[in-house]
């Protein structure tokens, strides 16, 4: 049975919020299985496509740190949305790329768009559960 609290913290909004916090593990291993076909597309070998993933990574290390800072000066909540706004707008920008260097450009977009989803999902998440605590 869900208390009255629980139910509170199980909100469709919430568990939205929470999904946020795997954007940035998804995201650096689902490209795996699409380098094969940037290889073809773009008519490049494996070490010029690897570096979608190291861009990717070297960006997240350092959008991770700054982007709680950034949180925590500007709010949780703004920061979410604008990682989730930019974040869609760089998937569209990778998607539509005619280019290597700007599907490159689009991974590091994602990158620091989805550090601030995923630093702001948990803090919105702690903020909630420390909400519904009594």
């Amino acid at each position: 049975m869900t208390s009255a609290r629980g139910a509170r913290l199980l909100t469709p909004l919430m568990l939205g919020v929470a999904s946020g916090s795997i954007l940035v593990p998804l995201n650096s291993t689902m490209l795996a299985v699409a380098l094969p076909g940037i290889m073809d597309e773009f008519h490049l070998g494996p070490g010029p496509v690897a570096s979608l993933v190291t861009l990717y990574l070297g960006a997240v290390a350092v959008a991770l740190p700054a982007s709680g800072s950034l949180g925590d000066r500007f709010g949780h909540r703004r920061l979410f949305l604008i990682g989730v706004l930019v974040f869609a707008a760089a998937s569209a920008l990778a998607a539509g790329a005619g280019t290597f260097e700007l599907l490159q450009l689009a991974r590091v977009l994602q990158a620091v768009s989805g550090a601030f989803v995923s630093t702001s999902s948990a803090s919105l998440v702690r903020e909630a559960a420390w909400a519904c605590w009594p």
